[in-house]
């Protein structure tokens, strides 16, 4: 019985874009856009110069972007500083009408 994650995993494998309804694909793209925007504005602020700065200490590797800094940095670290710069100016939690 595979697991939720490998259903997931499979599911995604094997989507092409032809398989999603145009309006879930526009909506994707404006969600992308989205993140992008808040991740690059948040890369100006105090706390993404510090979340930047940490990425950057915890190890070597070139595996990935950090976005609104250019820097090359190993994937997991990549992954912290993106996703803090994607939620740092996202206001949509205590926006209840964003939800």
């Amino acid at each position: 019985m595979p697991t939720v994650a490998e259903t997931l995993a499979r599911f995604a494998l094997h989507l092409s874009a032809g398989d999603v309804p145009d309006d879930v694909a526009l909506l994707a793209k404006g969600h992308l856009l989205d993140t992008l925007g808040i991740a690059l504005a948040s890369s100006r602020t105090d706390f993404g110069a510090a979340v930047h700065a940490a990425g950057r200490t915890l190890g070597v590797g070139d595996e990935a972007t950090a976005l609104g800094f250019g820097t090359r940095l190993p994937a997991a670290s990549a992954a912290l500083v993106n996703s803090t710069l994607a939620h740092g100016l996202d206001f949509d939690d205590t926006h209840v009408e964003a939800n």
